[in-house]
């Protein structure tokens, strides 16, 4: 790959304040050849168990381990102030956000600091940087995210009635009294799609993010996902009555999987039989959802950040 920028962030808690180290993109600090070990792709460990009585054995289980990667990479100038600045950024019980752009596509992950060697080409007086780091979680996450608003209304469209509840006497007739108004102008009606399809464009599974508003009072909110085969696979639903303004947070992203209202913790306000740990795989997929009762005040905004075995 050409042309590869990488900016690593140290976590320090100070927001746009936290320290990064940068190479390529004009950094005095450049990629070596082949500078990139464990970017190239995911292992995943499959565990199986052997028939007691039948040839062959069945899955037990697969999934991702943690990952090594490790870059190198190399500076020329002054020698003793290129490896001060190495070694007061890369320190031990950090978390770091790698973020890599090559051929016209970013992706970031987050890291543990492993260990790092620096050494000093004496034949060209560069200096010279391999760090290691560990990512609990192997996969590249694309830089943006995908939200969709899953309330769309579509055009509305007038209808004039009219109305015969009012019977209107001929001229001779007397009535004795006056009859009740009750004749109707007309009457405008809209749709609102209470399914929305999204895709998951990465490589891999993804978790998605809820964040359910109310405009109004809603009462035990629900939400389903359905693949393009139309197999359900998620389906869950909070037990919290939601006033104006509230807004409900379901993350599957987290983990355990995280669901507040408000900020505020209600994890075991979740519904019997709600699923509580689930992805989306690649492809397109569907989602709906409804309430026991406020149905028309949510607004629901799911988000998926796509995920990757590779640059």
């Amino acid at each position: 790959m050409r042309d590869i920028q990488i900016s690593i962030t140290r976590e320090d808690g100070r927001g746009q304040s936290n320290p990064v180290f940068s190479i390529g993109g004009g950094s005095r600090w450049h990629l070596a050849q082949d500078g990139l070990e464990g970017f190239d792709s995911v292992p995943v460990t499959v565990s199986t168990q052997a028939y007691a009585q039948y040839d062959g054995s069945y899955l037990m289980a697969e999934r991702a381990p943690e990952l090594d990667r490790t870059i190198c990479a190399f500076a020329g100038g002054d020698l003793a102030s290129l490896r001060a600045q190495a070694e007061a950024f890369f320190i031990p019980r950090r978390e770091y956000r790698v973020s890599v752009t090559a051929e016209g596509r970013s992706r970031f992950f987050r890291a543990r600091h492993y260990t790092m060697a620096l050494t000093v080409d004496n034949f060209r007086d560069v200096q010279r940087l391999e760090w290691t780091c560990l990512a609990l979680d192997p996969y590249l996450y694309s830089e943006e995210s995908n939200s969709f608003n899953i309330v769309e209304g579509r055009a509305k469209r007038g209808f004039p009635f009219v109305s015969f509840a009012r019977r209107v006497a001929p001229e001779p007739m007397l009535r004795i009294a006056p009859e009740p108004e009750t004749h109707i102008a007309g009457m405008v009606a809209s749709v609102v799609s209470r399914t929305l399809k999204m895709r998951n464009s990465g490589s891999t599974t993804t978790y998605p993010r809820f964040d359910i508003t109310a405009s109004g009072e809603v009462r035990d909110p629900s939400v389903s996902i359905t693949d393009s085969t139309g197999v359900e696979v998620c389906r869950f639903g909070v037990k919290v009555s939601m006033r104006a303004g509230d807004v409900l947070t379901v993350d599957f992203s987290t983990r355990p999987t995280l669901i507040t209202l408000n900020g505020k913790n209600v994890s075991n306000l979740a519904k019997p039989g709600s699923t509580l740990a689930t992805g989306i795989e690649p492809g397109d997929f569907d989602l709906s959802w409804s309430a026991e009762f406020g149905d028309a005040a949510m607004s629901v905004v799911p988000t998926i950040r796509n995920r990757y075995a590779s640059l």
